[in-house]
This record gives structure tokens, C-alpha cells and sequence, in this order.
């Protein structure tokens, strides 16, 4: 009498590890050239940015280049500085953020004042949102 079994699918200790932890402990030199590539992904928008601000204003077929078109000039940044009103939108910025700054302070002062001397339930709650409160941008 002979019972079959079947072999299970057991997963190694290795293959349950994180990619990047497998990638540095087998090859650190291709750890090295992912991170080098994925700072390449991220910088280059603002290459893009850089070459766009100092070419002509046309668009073209070489518009997506990283290179800068010849002639540089300073035109986009004249005619940015010449089409908005930016003493309003100066003081706009003024007023939201020491609007935001006021309103934080008188709540966090306060809220910490009562959670370093009163207990009640739901206190670590009600600290987590304070912190949000603190971290997350308002529009």
C-alpha cells in the first residue's frame, strides 16, 4: 500500500525578503545602477523645465528634447514676469499662510495644553488628527 503525496509549495526564506534587501545582499552593483536610472527618471522633468525656460517660446518637433534649442534667451522668463499681477498674488500667499499659521497655533497650543493634562478616551485618536492636521497641506 503506497500513498502518494503530493509536494507542497513551500516559499524559501529568500524569495519572502523585499526586492531591494535581495538586490543588495546578491549584487550591489545592480542595486547601484537601478538607483542610478530611477535618479535619472526623476531628475530628468526638471532638465526638461531647465531647456524649455531658456529655448524660444515655439513649440516643435524637438520640443521634447533635454537639450536646450539654440538661441538661448530670456524671453519666457520676461513675459512671465510681464503677465501676471504678482503683488496680488504675493499678498494672497501672505494672508493664506499666516492665516494657516494663526489658526494652527491657537489649536495645537491649546490641544496640547489639554493633552498633557487631562485623560480621556479617545486621546491618541484625537492627538493622531492634530498631527494630520499639522502634516497634510490645505488648498
Amino acid at each position: 500500500m503506497s500513498a502518494e503525496i503530493s509536494p507542497l509549495a513551500v516559499r524559501s526564506p529568500a524569495a519572502s525578503r523585499p526586492l531591494w534587501l535581495r538586490l543588495r545582499r546578491s549584487q550591489p552593483f545592480t542595486l547601484s545602477v537601478l538607483m542610478c536610472c530611477l535618479a535619472l527618471l526623476w531628475v530628468s522633468p526638471f532638465i526638461w523645465m531647465l531647456a524649455t525656460s531658456f529655448s524660444a517660446t515655439t513649440f516643435g518637433e524637438d520640443m521634447a528634447s533635454l537639450l536646450p534649442r539654440l538661441p538661448l534667451t530670456l524671453d519666457n522668463f520676461r513675459d512671465a514676469w510681464a503677465s501676471a499681477d504678482w503683488l496680488s498674488l504675493y499678498a494672497n500667499t501672505l494672508i493664506f499662510t499666516f492665516g494657516t499659521f494663526f489658526v494652527q497655533l491657537l489649536t495645537i497650543t491649546t490641544a496640547g495644553y489639554v493633552f498633557a493634562c487631562h485623560e480621556f478616551r479617545g486621546k491618541q485618536t484625537l492627538f493622531l488628527l492634530f498631527l494630520v492636521q499639522l502634516m497634510i497641506m490645505r488648498w
